[in-house]
This record gives structure tokens, C-alpha cells and sequence, in this order.
């Protein structure tokens, strides 16, 4: 549901902070030790597309006030994934070869009266 991923995307970012806070003080310490890796996953279906160029703008102000490299470009991912919910896909599928086939069918026995009614004048005549 929405409201589960939302809550996974705020872990990953509650996570996500605490591991450069505590990178930045395991560097300042020179004790790696107390680092905290991010360990929250989420998981989702949909399809990676180029980033458009609006929000690649925004990914790029972000990143120039996290990162002094100003490397952008080399560094960041300039992707993005749009979800894709493939449960309506399959529906959608399943719908329209439904609806193939009925029209199929109806072809068939359209089909089948016009010939009916064409043999039927022949025999009257």
C-alpha cells in the first residue's frame, strides 16, 4: 500500500542521514567502528526512464549542497523509476484478449448468418 512505502521511504531516509552522521564522525574520530549502514529496503515494480530535465535540476541542487566534488553528473544515477503496477497491466491484458476473442466470435457468426441468408434467397429463387 501507499502508506506502507511511504513509511519504507522515510526509514530509508531516517537511515540514510544516520549514516553520514555517523560517517562523518567516524572520519573526524578516525574510528570507523560506530558507523551505521542503512539496512531498510523497498521494493517495487515499474520502469527506469532518463530523468527529466526539471528534476535532474533539483537532484543537482541537492547534490551540490551535500558534495563539494561538483561531480554530479559522473556520480549521481540520472535515472528514475516510475512504478509500474502490474496487477491493472494484467487486468488490462486479460480485458482486452477477452474482448478479442468476442469479436472473433461475433465475426465468426456475423459470418455464418450472411451466409445462411445468402443460401436462403439462392433456395427461393
Amino acid at each position: 500500500s501507499a502508506s506502507s512505502d511511504y513509511a519504507a521511504l522515510d526509514r530509508i531516509a531516517d537511515e540514510t542521514v544516520n549514516y553520514f552522521k555517523t560517517l562523518n564522525e567516524g572520519i573526524e574520530l578516525g574510528d570507523m567502528a560506530g558507523v551505521q549502514l542503512p539496512t531498510s529496503t523497498l521494493e517495487i515494480q515499474g520502469r527506469v526512464t532518463e530523468l527529466p530535465s526539471d528534476i535532474r535540476g533539483w537532484f543537482k541542487e541537492l547534490y551540490d549542497k551535500a558534495f563539494e566534488d561538483d561531480d554530479f553528473a559522473k556520480t549521481a544515477e540520472q535515472v528514475m523509476i516510475t512504478r509500474v503496477q502490474l496487477d491493472r497491466l494484467w487486468l488490462l491484458v486479460t480485458v482486452g484478449a477477452g474482448c478479442a476473442v468476442l469479436a472473433a466470435v461475433l465475426l465468426a457468426a456475423g459470418i455464418a448468418v450472411i451466409r445462411r441468408e445468402k443460401a436462403n434467397m439462392q433456395q427461393a429463387f
